[in-house]
Parts: structure tokens; sequence; C-alpha cells
């Protein structure tokens, strides 16, 4: 993964929630690519008692996708799909959206039931 701080153009749109009323600025956010990524930064916030937000998809309509002064770690590059047609499961990573979830799962002749915002992971 990697690392974001207030100097970096994508920044902002990492911080950026749908709920204007909790706009809050971390110190830095980290967008993870796995989840050794995930539980590397666990560790390390734990041990030095920095405050962390988990961000999936950002719309937290109370704002707890992001936190002020501390390190978000945003699940949102985490974006694997697969389908176990055997079972019929179906394996979705955390940064998927729900319209990317359709867009993967439509073709295969799966369907999908969900709200009507495409953007939510």
């Amino acid at each position: 993964g990697r690392i974001l701080f207030p100097w970096n153009p994508e920044f902002y749109k990492s911080v950026r929630i749908w709920n204007l009323a909790y706009q809050k600025m971390p110190a830095a956010v980290a967008l993870v690519a796995d989840e050794h990524d995930v539980s590397l930064l666990m560790r390390l916030v734990n041990e030095y008692g920095i405050p962390v937000a988990i961000r999936s998809g950002g719309h937290s309509y109370g704002g707890y996708s992001v936190n002020s002064l501390g390190l978000v770690i945003s699940l949102a590059e985490m974006t694997s799909a697969e389908v176990d047609t055997s079972t019929g499961q179906v394996r979705l990573e955390p940064g998927v959206t729900d319209q990317m979830a359709m867009d993967y799962l439509n073709p295969q002749g799966w369907a999908m039931v969900c709200g009507g915002c495409g953007q939510v992971a």
C-alpha cells in the first residue's frame, strides 16, 4: 500500500465524506493493498496510541470513516471479486462498491439486491 499526507494531491479526495457536518482532517491516509497491510497498521496504531478510522466507501452518516489528526486506513484499493459457481458464494473485498459488484456479477448471470447509490462500499 501507500501513505498519503495533506500535501499529496489524492489526500483530500480520500478523506472527503458524504455528510459535510463531519468533515475532519486526519494526519495521514493509508491506502492498503491487502489484509497484511491492515494488520501491520493496526499493530502500529495500537502500540503508539494513534487514533484510527477504517474507511471503506466513506459514506458513514456519522462521520466514523475519518478522524482528526490520526490515521485513516482506506480499504478503497482492495477491490477483488470472485464467484465460486460450485457453491454459489461470492467473495468481495471491502473496497468493492455496489456499482463495481453489479458490473462484475451481472454479466455472469448473477443479480444483487442493493440500494440506489452505486458509490456505496
